[in-house]
């Protein structure tokens, strides 16, 4: 019975190993994110060093006040259903202040949804001092719902946004680096108790 209860816990540990996706822009590139070409609202550029460490990806914010801001759109490897993301699923990030004007507004995370749903999550304000580190739990009171409902869209995220347009004024204003997409593991405790159950019911 030792045996199928090892045997279960390296299954469960190989089909539920944590499945993080992380951009670096260490590459010098975009790695996949793209944004909509319109100079006059702004702009993302990737930066090879200066970040935490080394390459990292910057709003660069255009002279046209009234344009709405460019947003960053992740690639897909980000998207999909997140309803089977247990505790402790989230996003994670560094940023960074780079511009002399005021923060005007927290960093921000949207969440598009198949049937129009739209969620923004909110870090802490950057400041200019230094990089730091922030999380946004994948949990419906850290976001707000701005259509629909939080169980639908989560079932089928469309798509992931970032907008560094947190100031007023041209220039760079939030730099970002190390953006991931965390989803844990599942439980040792919880693995062992499945285990313990598949040999119990052999002894049966």
């Amino acid at each position: 019975m030792k045996i199928v209860a090892c045997a279960a816990i390296a299954l469960l540990l190989s089909a539920g190993a944590a499945a993080d996706v992380t951009t670096t822009w260490d590459s010098g590139t975009l790695e996949g994110w793209t944004f909509a070409n319109n100079p006059n609202a702004g702009e993302w550029e990737v930066f090879s060093t200066g970040g935490n460490p080394d390459g990292y990806v910057s709003y660069i914010d255009g002279p046209d006040g009234t344009a709405q801001p460019n947003f960053l759109y992740a690639p897909g490897s980000y998207l999909g259903d997140y309803s089977t993301f247990g505790p402790g699923a989230g996003f994670s990030y560094d940023g960074i202040w780079e511009a002399s004007h005021a923060v005007i507004n927290a960093p921000v995370i949207r969440l598009l949804g198949a049937g129009g749903e739209i969620a923004e999550g909110f870090g802490a304000g950057f400041n200019s001092s230094g990089w730091d580190s922030f999380f946004v739990p994948l949990e419906e009171t850290s976001w707000n719902m701005i259509s629909g409902n939080w169980n639908d869209l989560i079932q089928n995220v469309t798509g992931l946004i970032l907008n560094g347009d947190n100031g007023i004024g041209n220039g760079r204003e939030a730099g970002v680096d190390n953006f991931t997409l965390v989803v844990p593991a599942p439980g040792a405790l919880a693995l062992l108790g499945v285990s313990g159950l598949v040999g119990f019911r052999r002894r049966r």
